[in-house]
Order: structure tokens, then C-alpha cells, then sequence
């Protein structure tokens, strides 16, 4: 019996009317006409956990130009530096501003050259904000022929086109995109006696190809119903026998009651089938959320429960699962303080592609389970201190089954497996940010620190890879609107690995990583910039036996037009 025929019907009635929402939200707007409305974004808030991402170094490349926003004519910049541990996605390091160029440009393209034989490619072409409709796309390849060792290669190329078009009080969006990317089994202990040729063996060699595709609609304006509904398709396959197929759903309803009393509700829908050269699994998630939320004063309240149904396997992550939601947002002064704290749990879904995305040195075969995240209780205090200086502080206690470390393999320590506690992990964080930004000036600070407690399993002692502090530091300046400085630095302490092969475990030294960059504009057109990274040159691994390479440098121009 398949996954499907195996749900409540409650549940099959539930996905059946996702569905049919979403359809018939496509049908209704093409009945509609009319201009452009604003909207409104929407910011999580919640500490959410996740594996640190591995280090890839010959990503770091300069912030790519200004993309076009819909409801938005005016750029800006966003920082792109070296990959590293980011617990919570939601939030990031805070952008560096530049100077906004007398006149706006929609498009640009960049081209770059550095030591390692690293080219870079990159552009981006939009329409702007038209009266109802945008369309844009962008390419970029970036590549080195060498890595830490001769001939370890990574390369990255992408693709996408996006569009979005407006009626009277809803929009639909779409977007397409499509990717090749490779890199090198290269962490092994005889790596002097492998010529540049052996490394481009198509058993080292790893080469994943990916395909996504997202279909979106919403509503816009003041009315007391709105709504946001969409399906996301994403499609990875690699060259040693492994894919996956993903397909997402969501639809989110609010519904204005009284003025300060808001219902809603968050349906979603997750089926993934992956494969590799000696299996096939084929997994369902489901959730369905109602909420109550009530403004009093300067309080606003949102309960409600969580509902989620997973058909994996492990104990603790399959069945249905029950989770109570509270989330206060108190004012303390008005455009000046905020505290926020709530109470919540969910199902944290975890697939193959967002594991490579996180580690692409994954062994060939892979267990996949979802993590069951029983309690996510969290609390922050945020505000300004003056015009130009912001601050946030928190903390978090998360607890969780079915938590995922990765290992080196038994097998093969070059590659990775991945582990799941099998009991109780409980985690604290504490974290905090400062950022001042006057210009011609800006600067900031984030910090987090986290504090494992691990389960009675026999292979998990330690939380394997995942560091207990994380720092990240950066400053721009800005010169007579021609010359940008900018400079960030990484550092990360705590990691430890562990090989099944040797059952040994490794402590990892401190990652300190300093990247300088300076940019001159010889006009609104054209500019050149350099880029230097990691200029301690400190070859460290971010995972057990993946060293990361020395000083790297990279040239380039770029074109607006």
C-alpha cells in the first residue's frame, strides 16, 4: 500500500483540498485585472537548527549587483562571502550597503579571474517594475581548475528566469531553474602520491545536476480574507546512480475576524522519492497548523497547534505528532523595543539535496529521516540604541529526536555518512548582534554560542561537526562614491570529527578566515574590483580531512547597463 493510501482520511481530504486550492487560486486570477498593490513580507522569527553547511571556499566571490525587487526600484547590495555555519537561515549577516548609483540599472554582468585558474561569469537582466508584470534571468558560472591539491576541480553553473505578474488584489509567480555543479572527493591521507589526472577519476569525481521549478499565487490589499498558495518542484540527480524528487506544497489563510483578532491556518504538503544504486524510498510529510492571534496594547499574542504527519521509519520521527504554538511579541517602546519570546515545535524535513547543499562529499548510499524538533523554546530583546546603532540578544533551548551528524565513512573516510540520535539531544544557544551604520560607515557583529547535550547513543558522543561558537565581523566604507572597502571575518571554534573507520574522533583547529575586498568606479557603467580571501592563509578543515586552500585572489570588471 502506498504512503498515500495509508494516511487518515482526514488527512487524503485535507491534501485533496490543497489541490484544489491551489488550482482554483490560478483560475481566479486569470478572471482579474488591475495594477499594482503593495505587500507585505513576512519574517520568522523562531531559532531554527540546522547542519552547518560545508566549506567551499572557491565560492567566494564579490556581492553580485543589485537584483530588480517588484515593489521596489531602488537596489541593494547584497554581500556574498565564504560559506559557513548558519544555525538559522532566517537570520543572515547583515548586507553591507554601497552608495546607490545616479542612475538605476537593471542589468549587469560580471566577469572575473583568480589564482587556482578560477574564472567567474555572471549576469542578470531585467525588466524592472513594469505597470503589472516583471520578468528577469540570470546566468553564472564560477569554477576552479585546482584546488587545495593539483587538479581538484569544483565548478558551479545556473540558470534562472523568473516572472511575476499583478491583477487588482492577487499576483502569480513563477520561476525556473536549472544547475550543474562538481566537486572532489579529495580528503585522503596519501593525497601527495595522486597526480592531477587520478583526481578528475570518475570515482572521485562528483557531479550533481539539479532542476526547480516554483508556481505561487497570493492575495493583496486589505480585505478581511487573504491567502498565499504555491508548489515547488525541485529534481536532483548525481553521477554515482543516486536522485531525488521533491515536491512541495503550501497554502496559508488568514482571515480578519475583528480588528484585532486574526484566524488562520498553514496546510503543507512534502513528497520526496530518492534512489541510489541499491534502494528506493519514497517518503510523505503533512501539516496542517491553525492559529489565534489578538493584539492588546502593546501585545501581540498568536496561539495555535501544529499538526504534522511523517511516514518515515525511525522511532521518534514517524506517525502523527501534536505541537502547541505560542509566540508573544511585546512593544516596550514604541520604533524602539521589542521582546519577542514563544514556545513552539515541528517536523524539520531533511532530504538528500538540502544534505549535499550542506556537505556534498556524501557517501553514495544515504539513510534520510526527518528531525523531530519536540521543543523550540526562544526568547530576544531587540531595539536601537540612537539612529545608527541596532542591537539584538536571545537565546534558545531546543529539543530534539532524530538529530543528523555527519561522520566519515566506514568505508571510505573521504566520503561521509550520516547519523541520527537515536535518543534526546538537547541544545542552548545564545546569541547576539551590533550593527552601526553611518554613512559613509557601516559595520557589525553576530555571535552565537551552543551548548549540546548529546543522547546515550554508543557513535554519538559529541555533536560531530557542529561547532559550539560561531563569530562573523564585517565594515564597508565608502569613498567619495568611487572607491568601496569592504572586509569580513569568520571564526568558528568547538568542531570536532569522528571516523567509523578508525573510530577516532579528531578535535578541529579554529577557523579564523579574514577576506579584504576594494572596488573602484570609473563611472555608473563600469567598475573594477579585487577580492582577497582567507589572507591568513590558515588551510583548515571545516569538515575532518577537507583542508580548504591558502590566500585566494580574484580580478574582475563589471558592466551595468
Amino acid at each position: 500500500m502506498s504512503s498515500y493510501q495509508s494516511l487518515p482520511i482526514t488527512l487524503r481530504l485535507a491534501l485533496n483540498t490543497f489541490v484544489f486550492v491551489v488550482l482554483g487560486s490560478s483560475y481566479v486570477l486569470a478572471q482579474s485585472g488591475g495594477e499594482v498593490q503593495s505587500e507585505t513580507v513576512v519574517i520568522e522569527k523562531e531559532k531554527k537548527l540546522e547542519l552547518p553547511p560545508a566549506n567551499r571556499e572557491f565560492e567566494k566571490i564579490p556581492d553580485p549587483q543589485p537584483q530588480v525587487a517588484p515593489t521596489n526600484s531602488k537596489y541593494q547590495t547584497q554581500e556574498i562571502g565564504i560559506v559557513l555555519p548558519q544555525f538559522d537561515t532566517k537570520v543572515k549577516v547583515p548586507t553591507t550597503k554601497t552608495d546607490e548609483p545616479v542612475e538605476i540599472h537593471n542589468n549587469y554582468i560580471k566577469a572575473g579571474f583568480g589564482n587556482y585558474v578560477t574564472p567567474y561569469l555572471e549576469g542578470f537582466v531585467h525588466t524592472g517594475k513594469q505597470k503589472n508584470y516583471s520578468l528577469g534571468a540570470r546566468f553564472k558560472h564560477l569554477s576552479s581548475a585546482n584546488g587545495p591539491y593539483k587538479g581538484v576541480k569544483n565548478s558551479v553553473n545556473e540558470i534562472d528566469l523568473q516572472g511575476k505578474y499583478w491583477f487588482d488584489k492577487q499576483w502569480v509567480k513563477a520561476s525556473f531553474g536549472a544547475g550543474r555543479e562538481r566537486y572532489t572527493w579529495y580528503g585522503v591521507s596519501n593525497h601527495d602520491n595522486i597526480s592531477g589526472s587520478d583526481w578528475s577519476n570518475d570515482s572521485r569525481k562528483i557531479l550533481f545536476t539539479k532542476v526547480n521549478a516554483d508556481v505561487s499565487t497570493g492575495s493583496m490589499g486589505d480585505g478581511k480574507l487573504g491567502y498565499n498558495a504555491g508548489v515547488k518542484f525541485g529534481y536532483q540527480s548525481g553521477n554515482h546512480n543516486n536522485k531525488e524528487a521533491n515536491i512541495d506544497g503550501s497554502l496559508n489563510l488568514s482571515y480578519q475576524k475583528e480588528k484585532d483578532v486574526v484566524l488562520g491556518a498553514d496546510l503543507f504538503v512534502n513528497s520526496s522519492n530518492y534512489s541510489d544504486s541499491v534502494s528506493s524510498l519514497s517518503r510523505l510529510m503533512v501539516g496542517l497548523t491553525p492559529k489565534y492571534t489578538m493584539t492588546k496594547d502593546q501585545l501581540v499574542a498568536t496561539f495555535g497547534l501544529n499538526y504534522t504527519y511523517s511516514s518515515d521509519t525511525l522511532t521518534g520521527s514517524k506517525g502523527s505528532h501534536l505541537y502547541p504554538i505560542v509566540d508573544l511579541t511585546y512593544t516596550i517602546v514604541p520604533n524602539k523595543w521589542v521582546a519577542e519570546g514563544g514556545f513552539k515545535g515541528g517536523m524539520e524535513k531533511n532530504t538528500w539535496s538540502s544534505f549535499t547543499a550542506q556537505n556534498p562529499y556524501l557517501a553514495n548510499r544515504n539513510n534520510l529521516a526527518n528531525t523531530n524538533n519536540k521543543i523550540n523554546l526562544y526568547a530576544r530583546i531587540k531595539g536601537n540604541l540612537g539612529n545608527n546603532i541596532n542591537i539584538k540578544v536571545g537565546g534558545a533551548y531546543l529539543l530534539y529526536r532524530n538529530l543528523s551528524y555527519m561522520t566519515n565513512s566506514a568505508s571510505d573516510s573521504s566520503k561521509f555518512a550520516l547519523l541520527y540520535s537515536n535518543d534526546n539531544t538537547s541544545v542552548f544557544n545564545l546569541n547576539g548582534e551590533i550593527s552601526y551604520d553611518a554613512h559613509p560607515f557601516r559595520t557589525g557583529l553576530k555571535m552565537d554560542y551552543y551548548g549540546y547535550s548529546t543522547s546515550n547513543d554508543t557513535l554519538i558522543k559529541k555533536p560531530w561537526h557542529r561547532p559550539s561558537f560561531v563569530g562573523t565581523f564585517f565594515a564597508t566604507y565608502t569613498i567619495y562614491k568611487k572607491i568601496v572597502l569592504k572586509t569580513d571575518i569568520y571564526y568558528i571554534s568547538g568542531l570536532t570529527g569522528y571516523n567509523l573507520q578508525t573510530l577516532k574522533e579528531t578535535k578541529l583547529n579554529d577557523i579564523i578566515d579574514v577576506n579584504l575586498k576594494a572596488e573602484y568606479r570609473f563611472s555608473d557603467e563600469f567598475s573594477a574590483f579585487i577580492e582577497a580571501n582567507n589572507l591568513l592563509s590558515q588551510k583548515y578543515q571545516r569538515y575532518m580531512n577537507y583542508q580548504s586552500r591558502g590566500i585566494n585572489l580574484l580580478f574582475g570588471v563589471t558592466y551595468r547597463f
